[in-house]
């Protein structure tokens, strides 16, 4: 099974429908549901983290709302289930386990809703104070490989200098946006926290 890719605001992210969007057409004097293949391009989402960044992207997170769904053009009536129409996608659920700005990543695969009437109110959001949040050590800079070794350097100092998790937080807002190498982490850890 592949890693799931977390999605960002880019053109060539998209979001579409598995099952038909169907939706009020009209057909002579009357209107008549019609299945449409709706999706919708990440370039014009909204709502994205301004901090986090992927392949030089802004994260889209739960909370992200992807604009202007199309593939129903026809379907002026509006969904017959839900009455969207060229409006909002969203994800419903993000990663248990890795989260951007507080709000879970969303990935390749995460199921979402199509063609939504608004976007919908804000998602939950988790902070330090009311439960630990997973931290995403990653350079927001660099290439994906160079923020992977980078994160590995981290893990590998943090857990040999006993970091806690405040500590890891600490350094990872230190080297963001950097691109430190091994001895010179080590030095801020030394430096930063008397280890």
């Amino acid at each position: 099974m592949a890693i799931p890719i977390s999605a960002r605001r880019d053109g060539a992210n998209i979001m579409h429908c598995t099952g038909p969007d169907v939706c009020k057409t009209p057909m002579g004097s009357s209107m008549v549901p019609v299945p449409y293949m709706s999706m919708v391009a990440l370039g014009s989402s909204v709502r994205t983290s301004r901090t986090v960044r992927n392949n030089g992207n802004q994260d889209f997170q739960l909370n992200s709302r992807a604009l202007v769904v199309t593939g129903h053009e026809p379907g002026v009536g509006k969904g017959v289930k839900i009455s969207g129409y060229k409006s909002h996608a969203l994800a419903k659920k993000g990663s248990k386990t890795v989260f951007s700005e507080g709000w879970a990543v969303v990935r390749d695969s995460d199921p979402a809703w199509i063609n939504r009437p608004g976007p919908g109110g804000i998602e939950p959001h988790r902070t330090i104070g009311e439960e630990k949040v997973p931290i995403l050590l990653a350079g927001s800079g660099g290439t994906p490989g160079n923020n992977r070794a980078q994160n590995r350097q981290v893990r590998a100092l943090g857990k040999q200098y006993g970091l806690t998790d405040d500590q890891l937080e600490q350094l990872h807002e230190i080297i963001t946006k950097q691109n430190y190498g091994f001895q010179e982490i080590k030095k801020i850890i030394i430096d930063e926290f008397g280890k």
